[in-house]
């Protein structure tokens, strides 16, 4: 039950953000992060281009298709990106040489709690995973009152974690 709740937590509020490299090869717009990223990719936050110094501006292609004629042909240092589908990075312009590529800054799931290993996020919410267990525990006792209270006490949680994990990107 803990374990649900951490993962809960971890998917309302995308608290756990990771980043990773994702390497620019020669003429290609779309990669698929599922091979490139160690763990199971929730959603996309920033892409940095280390090379232009630059953040990529979100963008999607039936922008570029209003604004860019053939935008599907045009090589450069990528400026745009965005995502389409669960896991297909697009970028524009496409690389014109291969690189060691872009950090994607995303937000990730969570691996289950162990014996040994307390929850990643501020210890001030880590109430929220018991309230979150024993919210589950009344309901397979089908004890919907005492439950429906649980809940509420964990959305309280779930609600502090989202405005603290918002509040860290925030200027």
């Amino acid at each position: 039950a803990l374990n649900e709740g951490y993962a809960e937590i971890t998917d309302a509020t995308e608290w756990y953000e990771r980043n990773a490299y994702v390497p620019m090869l020669e003429g290609r717009t779309y990669y698929d992060l599922s091979l490139i990223l160690p763990d199971t990719f929730l959603s996309p936050r920033r892409v940095y281009n280390p090379i232009t110094s630059r953040w990529l501006e979100p963008t999607d292609p039936l922008q570029l298709d209003r604004s860019y004629n053939q935008w599907e042909l045009v090589e450069g240092q990528p400026t745009h990106c965005w995502l389409r589908g669960n896991w297909w990075l697009g970028v524009w312009p496409r690389p014109s040489v291969d690189s060691t590529g872009l950090r994607l800054y995303y937000t990730s799931v969570i691996q289950p709690l162990t014996e040994s290993y307390s929850p990643e996020f501020p210890v001030e919410f880590h109430q929220g995973l018991v309230e979150y267990a024993c919210y589950d525990l009344e309901s397979q006792r089908c004890d919907h009152v005492k439950a429906e209270r649980f809940w509420d006490r964990y959305k309280r949680f779930e609600g502090a974690l989202m405005n603290y994990a918002d509040g860290r990107t925030r200027l």
